[in-house]
């Protein structure tokens, strides 16, 4: 059974079966201002946030991006160049630019950074 604790350091959860030395180290870390969890606890709090964190919901304007567009959000997410997209979608410069853009105002993002952030979330 955890303990929990609050005070002045600061918050911390050690487990009832720490060793003195554990709860030495705590007591000695907490007194430097840095928190403490016992392994086992922070995987139980970790599992408990995975549980609880909201589910992801389809990014407002992902319905509106063509098949060609989705594509290319996809290639964002591996971090391709534009030469590299170009390459790869047989396409020249200035059409990836093109679709790279719109996926940008679709998405209503303001980097392809965001863009291959966002097409790795999404598994795409």
């Amino acid at each position: 059974m955890p303990v929990l604790t609050h005070h002045t350091f600061g918050l911390d959860l050690l487990l009832k079966t720490a060793t003195a030395d554990e709860l030495t180290s705590a007591i000695r870390n907490v007194a430097a201002g840095d928190a403490v969890l016992a392994p086992r606890a922070a995987r139980a709090l970790i599992g408990e946030f995975v549980q609880r964190a909201p589910k992801p919901t389809e990014p407002m304007g992902l319905s509106e991006l063509t098949d060609r567009e989705r594509e290319v959000l996809a290639l964002l997410g591996t971090g391709l160049s534009n030469a590299e997209l170009s390459r790869e979608l047989g396409v020249g410069a200035p059409t990836v630019k093109s679709h790279v853009s719109r996926v940008l105002s679709k998405l209503h993002l303001t980097s392809r950074v965001q863009a291959a952030i966002l097409a790795r979330e999404l598994e795409l």
